[in-house]
């Protein structure tokens, strides 16, 4: 049986603070939905999900970063609000898209963290609506990882500190704000699995129905063809490299979507 249940509010928010909320435990969670009254998404300047004290998701730039991946996966967007999806509904089975959910049985305590922007609306409020669904343990779920990268020098670059320690990728984002990440090259054990320009990328991924008008994002996507299974496998893997192309020096900002178990590494 599926429930719609409003959450309770958050605590602590105050501009610059940090709000926390706690969730009930017991059914799965298949999606958050949250509202920004007197205020929109870019007051939240970063967001965590915390599972038994173990981060398992971070959105370094909060709000609009979720936005962003939801636009790009051809997720619902509303003004004001921002959905945090733990199904997956941009692939194909239904039993794949809620494979995903965040059971909590046999969780102690899930807690969502919010750092605020420092002047707040007035009036402001965040609350939150979840969608939920029959109780399961937690199985595999979608982890978020952020690596801020900064490079000196334009060209050919080489990422190569990922964690991985088995877990599959589901997809990279490589996020610059000068929005000129030329091509990209992915390696594994020196055997490259991907190579595409931006160009080609776009082609490819909008064959996918995937929505890249957002032009400061170079997306790697394994499963863009809504098939879990072709997720990158990285069990027995000594090396991964990156290599984008840049043609200014600058930071890139690197989201990982990982598909992992509560206790991976990853």
């Amino acid at each position: 049986m599926r429930k719609i249940v409003k959450m309770s509010p958050f605590t602590n928010v105050v501009g610059g603070g940090t709000a926390t909320l706690s969730l009930p435990i017991g059914l799965t969670y298949d999606k958050i939905h949250f509202q920004c009254f007197a205020g929109n998404k870019a007051h939240v300047e970063r967001l965590e999900v915390e599972v038994d004290g173990k981060v398992i998701q971070t959105y370094e730039r909060g709000g609009v970063q979720i936005n962003e991946l939801n636009k790009y996966y051809g997720r619902i967007l509303n003004d004001g609000a921002f959905t945090l999806y733990f199904n997956r509904p941009e692939l194909n089975e239904l039993s794949d898209q809620r494979m995903f959910g965040l059971g909590t049985v046999g969780v102690k305590m899930v807690t969502i963290k919010v750092k605020l922007a420092a002047v707040l609306p007035a009036n402001f409020e965040l609350n939150s609506t979840a969608t939920m669904s029959e109780p399961k343990p937690m199985g595999a779920i979608t982890k978020i990882r952020s690596f801020p990268k900064t490079f000196s020098t334009a060209g050919e670059l080489d990422i190569d500190s990922l964690p991985m320690n088995g877990a599959r990728i589901a997809a990279v984002h490589l996020y610059k704000a000068e929005a000129d990440i030329n091509k990209c090259r992915v390696l594994l054990n020196n055997v490259e699995v991907f190579e595409a320009s931006a160009a080609v990328n776009v082609d490819i991924l909008q064959e996918e129905f995937r929505d890249c008008t957002e032009g400061k994002y170079f997306h790697i996507d394994f499963m863009k063809e809504g098939d879990a299974a072709q997720s990158l496998i990285t069990a027995g893997v000594h090396d991964l490299r990156i290599k984008p192309d840049i043609a200014t020096s600058g930071q890139i900002d690197v989201l990982v979507e990982y598909i992992d178990g509560l206790q991976g590494a990853a």
